[in-house]
């Protein structure tokens, strides 16, 4: 659940990866070919995982989904052995040598050639433990050639690790042909730019839902080190998006007598001794929002705001504790999104904001062809494009005019709004430090006046 810990949870996955004997032959070069998005959709229904009693899900995404529950890592591997089977999960049960449950959770589950990891820790003795299962895809990398003097640190099925005698750029040039003989395509690396300015090499390749990427450098040996890992995709094309993850009917953008019956946040009762945040102009509560600050703890906070929630028949799908002392909970009604922020400084009061995001999915807007979102339901989505920064201006000005959305008056260059009924769009759109047209999509609802 905890977001920020998720990159422990990655390197246990490398600790463990490491030690996970291969028995592939080197020489083989075939991959089977990546799953297909729709593919990686329907391995798991996140919402049909059986869970240990007790467990609070945290953050949940097309591959990943993570929670935290009590109990010891014995405990937590049983139930999963007994529970995932029934789902047509089988579960690999080769030794991983220096690997002990007791001091943390590792398992791998296979169905139909996708991976599924469970991997679970517990920083403090006091705190629940925090699990991570994620849906790896079905790359095998084990089956990818790797240079004959290559010297493995790990050999796993979705990590690599070597050292070899070759340059960064021929093992990298070596690793970019061995991917394109299987029919892997490359595609522009977010931070290669920021990775060659150290020395390294970074590549990214693309077949389908799957990702494999490519750091090459120098170690401090003088040896080449090669990392070679695989995931699914965290952006995919928008089209590709709109396809198979949203639903295929579009919402009617919402009007104001209607959001104000589902829920009008004035109405929204506060917690006690709530009051104006120090500097804050704008009353506590409009129609879409809700700022303010109050005694007590945490919580006491989480617990009010919950429970009103929840009475009133929103669901919350997910919950994000990220950052210590702070939470963040999106709650779902009839395809209305309320987010509702939480924080406390030591000593301090708490911090409360709450959002009415509405019920625009941006995953069903159209975007410039070759445009990348992310596969999850989000209220602010950014991406880039090849298009230059005014033929993608006028694409959106265009294309949302089609779908009944109404520009208004500009913000100063390269801020865009747009409004259908009591929905609003804001866009920002410009030149990246990398030369790409940015794109910065988010969307709203326009408060009663």
């Amino acid at each position: 659940m905890i977001w920020s810990h998720l990159r422990n949870a990655v390197a246990l996955l490398l600790l463990i990866t490491c030690r996970t004997p291969s028995s592939i032959s080197q020489e083989s070069s075939t991959l089977d070919k990546a799953a297909t998005l729709t593919e990686i959709r329907d391995a798991i229904d996140w919402s049909k995982l059986p869970l240990p009693a007790g467990a609070k899900p945290g953050r949940i995404g097309l591959s990943m989904y993570s929670l935290e529950v009590s109990g010891n890592f014995q405990e937590l591997a049983a139930f999963f052995q007994k529970n995932l089977p029934s789902a047509g999960w089988k579960e690999d049960q080769t030794p991983i040598p220096g690997i002990d449950q007791k001091s943390f959770l590792f398992l791998n589950f296979d169905k139909g050639g996708i991976r599924l990891s469970i991997s679970g820790y517990r920083l403090d003795p006091a705190r629940p433990v925090s699990i991570t299962i994620s849906n790896l895809g079905n790359v095998d990398l084990r089956k990818l050639a790797k240079p004959s003097d290559a010297k493995f640190l790990n050999n796993g099925r979705s990590v690599a690790l070597y050292t070899t005698a070759s340059s960064p750029e021929q093992a990298a040039d070596f690793c970019r042909k061995a991917l394109e003989k299987n029919g892997w395509k490359e595609a522009p690396a977010d931070s290669a730019i920021f990775f060659a300015k150290q020395g390294r090499i970074l590549l990214r390749f693309l077949q389908n839902a799957m990702e494999i990427s490519v750091i090459s450098a120098k170690n401090a040996s003088g040896l080449t080190e090669v990392t070679i890992s695989s995931g699914v995709r965290k952006t995919f094309d928008a089209s590709e998006v709109r396809k198979v993850l949203t639903p295929k009917e579009v919402a009617v953008a919402a009007n104001e007598k209607e959001y104000l019956a589902l829920l009008d946040l004035r109405k929204l009762p506060l917690i006690k001794d709530a009051k104006k945040r120090d500097r804050q102009i704008e009353p506590i509560a409009s129609s879409t929002t809700v700022q303010c600050q109050a005694h007590g703890t945490l919580e006491e906070a989480i617990h009010f705001y919950r429970k009103q929630m929840v009475e009133n028949d929103w669901r919350e799908v997910q919950t994000d504790t990220a950052i210590p002392n702070q939470i963040s909970m999106l709650f779902e009604k009839q395809g209305y999104r309320v987010a509702v922020g939480l924080s406390q400084k030591m000593k301090e009061d708490v911090q409360i904001g709450i959002v009415n995001q509405g019920n625009v999915d941006l995953r069903q807007l159209p975007y410039p062809s070759g445009t990348e979102i992310p596969p999850e339901r989000a209220d602010t989505f950014n991406s880039k494009t090849t298009l230059s920064e005014p033929d993608t201006v006028q694409f959106f000005k265009t294309e949302l005019k089609k779908l009944g959305w109404q520009e208004l008056e500009a913000r100063g260059r390269a801020n865009y709004q747009f409004f259908q009924k009591a929905s609003l769009l804001r866009l920002e759109i410009q030149k990246n430090s990398e030369g790409a047209t940015a794109i910065e999509i988010s969307t709203g609802l326009i408060a009663v006046k």
